[in-house]
């Protein structure tokens, strides 16, 4: 199963086991108040520098394949056979390689990405966890993870989380307020 759907069967057989009355439900778009974040937006605007750098990386490798492969298909009718193979073994290392940049750089965006997230995803989190025990909520569902059929507003505490980080009520897309 799925995180989204262990929390929402958690919260359904927590429904089932005890009244619902006694149980505090809210919800949050978190993917709102990531986004508003200057930390965020500073950490995104990191990420598509590694990956601009990256994919500048990936650029010229695969200008010297190009490079390297015209070049041989232009003169491979001059050639000795002893050249050819050398040629052609030189291209294929130079495949090999690009095919280990291109996964490598796509672990390595993954790390920075976890590396540069995760302090302010835990900061949120945190944020998230003192409204909710001050508001004395059991639950806090996630609307931005799209798994919510139905959230009644006067139980949103975006508003009230964006307080706790210091951010303008206001600020961001559909804020509304929090209770």
């Amino acid at each position: 199963m799925t995180k989204t759907l262990r929390l929402l069967a958690f919260v359904l057989v927590g429904a089932v086991a005890f009244p619902l009355k006694a149980q505090k439900v809210a919800h949050i778009n978190s993917q709102e108040i990531l986004t508003i974040l200057p930390d965020y937006k500073r950490a995104q605007t990191q990420l598509e520098k590694y990956g601009q750098n990256l994919q500048n990386q990936l650029s010229a490798l695969m200008d010297e394949y190009k490079k390297k492969l015209e070049n041989y298909q232009k003169n491979a009718q001059t050639m000795s056979d002893a050249l050819r193979r050398d040629k052609e073994l030189e291209i294929a290392q130079l495949e090999e390689r690009i095919a280990r940049f291109q996964t490598q750089a796509q672990e390595d965006i993954l790390t920075k990405k976890q590396a540069l997230l995760e302090p302010i995803l835990r900061k949120v989190n945190q944020a998230i966890e003192q409204v909710a025990k001050e508001k004395g909520y059991a639950y806090v569902l996630d609307i931005s993870m799209g798994t919510v059929l139905y959230a009644a507003p006067q139980y949103d505490i975006t508003a009230a989380v964006k307080r706790k980080l210091g951010i303008a009520p206001g600020a961001g897309s559909g804020a509304k307020k929090g209770k």
